[in-house]
């Protein structure tokens, strides 16, 4: 056994030994049915206004869906998305025995784990030297541009990109065309991002290449309309958002709650017998 090993060995034998030593007071047996029946039914009460929460986080994530797809889709000519996206690029992974001097540069590398709600992109959790788009190792994703993921689970998610980056193998990029505004562009595949892992080929998982992708049909109203359908769409976002906000909140207020309340019960804290009563 290796010396590392053996101290890892000897820690952990050290920590089971103070657990074993460590002292826990046992109510007598009516006492813990008592403690435990509280529990059962107040943890109960708790997990279920969670859960109501949660489904209304759920019902408004919905609701926008819907709201997009109707306003996005209402007016204009169906046409093919390769007529009105001026580029589609899907990105790559520097070779392997370059990423360690290239790690931690001034470029988003998106994947995606990092495409949040609504079209929000998150920090992302990895980023480049800007070298590895000089190399052509990596693309160039503009900014004012939507990303998709390509393929994997979450295929289909889409965010909007404000600043340049790039990402790895599983994220693509569309630069829109003078006929489409970049946010209306985004809202519109956001709304049917369901429509599109649907109908997309897949083998275990569904892949959005960039062939299915440029078939997929798009909606293309005026640009003063689609600029009035970006606007009310942001803001209607803006006000879920801090909704869904404030749910989540009070989803981690419950869950405290319910650990306080657990902690309080078998150590005696709390006088079960006098609250159950």
């Amino acid at each position: 056994m290796g010396s590392s090993n053996l101290r890892r060995y000897e820690n952990a034998a050290d920590q089971l030994g103070k657990l074993a030593e460590y002292r826990i007071d046992i109510p007598r047996t009516d006492e813990q049915r008592t403690i435990a029946d509280y529990l059962d039914r107040e943890t109960a009460r708790i997990d279920a206004l969670i859960e109501k929460k949660r489904q209304m986080i759920r019902a408004l994530e919905l609701r926008l869906g819907v709201l997009a797809h109707d306003l996005t889709t209402a007016t204009g000519r169906e046409v093919p998305l390769r007529r009105v996206i001026l580029q589609i690029k899907t990105g790559t992974t520097p070779p392997a025995d370059q990423m360690e001097r290239l790690r931690d540069g001034s470029l988003p590398w998106y994947s995606p784990g990092d495409v949040g709600d609504w079209l929000e992109l998150q920090e992302p959790s990895r980023t480049l030297d800007r070298e590895a788009v000089a190399q052509g190792w990596v693309p160039r994703f503009a900014a004012n541009s939507t990303l998709i993921v390509g393929i994997g689970a979450t295929a289909g998610s889409v965010a909007h990109l404000d600043c340049d980056g790039s990402g790895n193998q599983q994220m693509t990029c569309l630069v829109p065309g003078p006929r489409i505004l970049p946010r209306f562009l985004s809202w519109q595949l956001f709304s049917r991002t369901e429509e599109l892992r649907a109908t997309a080929p897949f083998t275990t998982l569904p892949i959005l290449n960039n062939d299915f992708l440029k078939a997929a049909s798009l909606f293309i109203p005026t640009i003063e309309e689609q600029a009035a359908i970006v606007g009310r769409l942001d803001e209607l976002a803006k006000e879920m958002q801090r909704v869904v906000q404030l749910l989540e909140r009070q989803v981690e207020l419950l869950l405290e709650h319910r650990q306080a309340l657990i902690t309080a019960a078998v150590t005696g804290e709390l006088d079960v017998a006098g609250v159950a009563a």
